[in-house]
């Protein structure tokens, strides 16, 4: 099944950034784009589309907002993160989102701020929605089956 989203709600000063020269990440779009000044997803708005699916929350609202954050945090603490700022990234980012206050350090989570989450509200997909209990469950099976794998691998080494 495919992971359809909606932003139609989200602000687009939030969701959608015009690509620029010294645009950092080089793999999202094309020298000819760039030159464009094509419109992109915002990296933060993009991990957030497919956290829904990490953390069982299609869609994120004013009423569960900070539970999609505390999630997200789970998840990223057992996990490891869903996208994070590469070198260079991360002054381009403080620059082009200072309308929106938000400040970023290098290696730094894209979903790190719960402000991020907040300003996407409005944010649906077609993922699965789980309970908490839900989701909690996933993921420690999760973690303990991969922890168990690590763990196994490295006795046999």
């Amino acid at each position: 099944m495919s992971l359809n989203w909606n932003l139609a709600d989200v602000r687009d000063e939030v969701c959608w950034r015009k690509s620029t020269e010294t645009w950092p990440d080089k793999w999202d779009c094309s020298d000819e784009q760039r030159a464009a000044g094509l419109e992109f997803m915002h990296p933060a708005t993009d991990k957030l589309v497919w956290a829904t699916m990490a953390v069982g929350m299609p869609t994120i609202k004013e009423e569960n907002y900070l539970e999609f954050f505390c999630r997200v945090q789970i998840y990223e603490a057992l996990m490891g993160k869903m996208g994070w700022h590469t070198e260079g990234s991360a002054p381009f980012w403080t620059e082009m989102d200072k309308h929106l206050g938000w400040e970023w350090r290098e290696g730094e989570s894209w979903l790190s701020k719960v402000e991020v989450i907040h300003a996407n509200i409005g944010l649906g997909t077609n993922a699965t929605r789980e309970t908490r209990t839900q989701f909690v469950s996933r993921i420690t099976k999760r973690f303990k089956e991969d922890y168990e794998r690590i763990m196994k691998r490295k006795l046999e080494a």
